[in-house]
């Protein structure tokens, strides 16, 4: 039994991401940010498949304040060792959304998505052609009485390469996909000093620039990117 597999990253398709904030910015156009979850059938697949059916279990219990805590027990070495956590009920199906919610912090635990933590609250990425539906307020006194809400649709932030499983029947990403992660990511400054350095002063004063074309001139925007990225790390 091998645990450090327990703490791999997970395909985007085990992810949810779920909109943490959101709000309507200049022109009326809605925007959202998000962070990624791993789903609850995605933890119990990993543990079947690094420690068996028969070598995992998991308990619930009742948490304080009217909560949840789960524990996984692994079998180690012919004993059987167990992690806690816990989570507060949802408002939306208290119930369940506890007991996901506790199983998932109780994986973390074991390093089961725990990789996730480390991602940023990314933007999501709003079009007409979004695969999940959001509604946006253009201030919080709508927000609290529900007034005037603008529907949009969205798609989950890219991921970067780090937070991706290395298989050979994963995709990497492509040189616009590399791309758009600064724009997708809230580093849209980034993109527009690589456009700015390499001469692309068209593209730069755009509010949403566009993605150049061309492999070559990807190329040497991504290397700009990665440049300004660490000097901006490094002062």
């Amino acid at each position: 039994m091998e645990l450090i597999k327990l703490k791999e990253p997970f395909p985007a398709a085990d992810l949810e991401f779920r909109i943490q904030q959101s709000g309507v910015g200049q022109g009326g156009k809605a925007w959202a940010m998000c962070l990624a979850y791993v789903t609850n059938r995605a933890i119990m697949n990993r543990l079947d498949d690094v420690c068996g059916p028969e070598n995992w279990k998991n308990h619930f219990k009742t948490g304080p304040d009217g909560g949840v805590l789960c524990g996984i027990s692994i079998k180690c070495d012919e004993e059987w060792v167990t992690k806690w956590d816990g989570a507060s009920a949802t408002e939306i199906e208290a119930v369940k959304g506890g007991l996901s919610g506790a199983m998932k912090r109780a994986g973390s635990q074991w390093s089961v998505g725990r990789y996730l933590y480390n991602l940023d609250v990314a933007w999501a990425r709003v079009s007409d052609n979004g695969a999940n539906r959001g509604t946006a307020y253009k201030n919080k006194e709508d927000q609290k009485n529900k007034r005037n809400p603008i529907f949009f649709k969205w798609d989950p932030p890219l991921l970067p390469e780090w937070a991706l499983p290395v298989a050979d029947d994963i995709k990497p990403l492509t040189l616009p996909q590399k791309l758009q992660w600064f724009k997708d990511n809230g580093k849209i400054d980034i993109l527009k000093e690589a456009y700015v350095r390499l001469g692309h002063d068209d593209l730069a004063t755009q509010d949403d620039p566009p993605i150049v074309k061309g492999k070559a001139k990807q190329e040497a925007v991504l290397v700009a990117c990665k440049k300004i990225a660490a000097e901006q790390k490094a002062a």
